[in-house]
């Protein structure tokens, strides 16, 4: 290790642990979707019951942040990470041997306690101490991970599922987990970097907007507009789903859901290189613009093709709140309240993600096809570009804090 870090400067050595500690986690998280139909059909759950365990796991995550400022003054990063990678590749582990929807739910919240520890705000922590200028591209970098690494796991997992069951499917993330996040939990060296002389989060001209009051507007557009980023980033995991649904087959829902994880890489790229140079709003509104078209494809696709074209676009809506909106919250508020403020909106975000996971499993169980989930959805993606706009107008006004 020392011998690489001579040769490669230390940020780019971060970043390339963090990339990897994305994929092992979140990218894991994200192939979820395959083991829908194996575990409800052979144990009898329904799609949305067992989609409800998403609900549990993330009022355990919400607690989780409120109490992790205090959890990380007593333990540092790296052994936080070190801990929560190993309790998640464990709990996938015992997944596999479970047998009841009860045993799912106790596992997923085990496994949502020990997220909050690698969560994007954690990681996004430790780029945000290493890269200052150009932190947009080095973001979206380590963050399209999660879509790369889900690329490649998607068809892995779904053979070893086909071939082998979904119980190996389980234990086949669990080494992938603990894989890919040996060089984050073996650098030898703090993850977090010296803070320098001139850093805007010491500066002087920061303090008053750290200790003044959010304008209740402007915070209320931003929350609206987080709760329709994450409603409509929970259809990825039900891609393959809708896939089957149509009559495609599986090995298409598989194909499809790497498309979608595709997009999602894609996007984040664009959106954090695009961003640093035409700015976060501009990139913004166009990226988060592509989902209204992919969820019009879905309801019109007759093909494989067209599926997967649907699929890649839906990426966008993934990238729009695994990425654009740190990006946009950081722009709005900047970097001293990021942590603060992403930190108070996971209240409202997470809860969106897992309720509109579990709807979708329950609208599909009730209708017998995702029509009326896409409708809904189109709604939704045309209230978030509503809600970004009147954000940056009310930025623009100076309505950010109370007088």
């Amino acid at each position: 290790m020392e011998k690489i870090r001579k040769k490669i400067p230390e940020q780019w050595l971060i970043l390339i642990c963090c990339c990897l500690l994305t994929g092992a986690t979140t990218g894991t998280n994200t192939v979820n979707g395959l083991f829908y139909n194996p575990v409800c059909s052979e144990l009898g759950i329904l799609k949305g019951t067992f989609n409800l365990q998403s609900l549990i796991g993330t009022a355990v995550t919400t607690v989780t942040m409120m109490v992790m400022p205090v959890i990380l003054q007593r333990l540092s990063i790296k052994r936080l990470i070190t801990l929560s990678v190993t309790a998640t590749a464990l709990c996938y582990l015992a997944d596999s041997f479970n047998s009841g929807v009860t045993g799912f739910f106790l596992v997923n919240m085990v496994k949502s306690f020990a997220s909050a520890f690698y969560s994007n705000l954690v990681t996004l922590m430790v780029i945000n101490s290493w890269f200052r200028e150009n932190n947009g591209t080095a973001s979206s970098i380590m963050m399209c991970f999660s879509g790369a690494a889900g690329a490649v796991f998607s068809p892995i997992v779904s053979r070893v599922i086909t071939e082998a069951g979904w119980r190996w499917g389980y234990r086949t993330l669990a080494l992938f987990v603990l894989i890919f996040s040996l060089p984050v939990m073996m650098y030898p060296r703090n993850l977090i970097a010296a803070a320098k002389d001139g850093d805007e989060s010491s500066g002087e001209g920061q303090k008053t907007d750290v200790t003044a009051k959010r304008n209740r507007g402007t915070y209320a557009a931003l929350v609206v507009f987080l709760v329709m980023c994450f409603s409509l980033a929970a259809f990825m995991s039900h891609v393959s789903g809708y896939c089957e649904a149509e009559g495609f087959s599986a090995e298409v829902g598989a194909f499809a859901l790497s498309c979608n994880l595709l997009g999602n890489m894609l996007f984040k790229l664009a959106d954090g290189f695009f961003a640093d140079r035409y700015g976060v709003r501009k990139v913004s509104m166009i990226i988060l613009s592509l989902p209204i078209l992919s969820y019009i494809l879905f309801l019109s696709a007759k093909s494989a093709v067209a599926v997967y074209a649907a699929a890649f676009l839906s990426g966008a809506a993934n990238a729009g709140a695994g990425l654009a909106v740190n990006l946009v919250i950081r722009d709005v508020y900047g970097s001293a309240r990021f942590g603060e403020v992403r930190s108070a909106t996971s209240l409202f975000t997470q809860p969106a993600f897992a309720v509109f996971t579990a709807v979708a499993g329950y609208i599909y169980d009730f209708t017998g096809d995702y029509d009326l989930l896409l409708f809904i959805f189109i709604g939704f993606a045309v209230i978030q570009l509503l809600a970004l706009d009147i954000l940056y107008r009310r930025k623009e006004k100076g309505l950010l804090y109370e007088n």
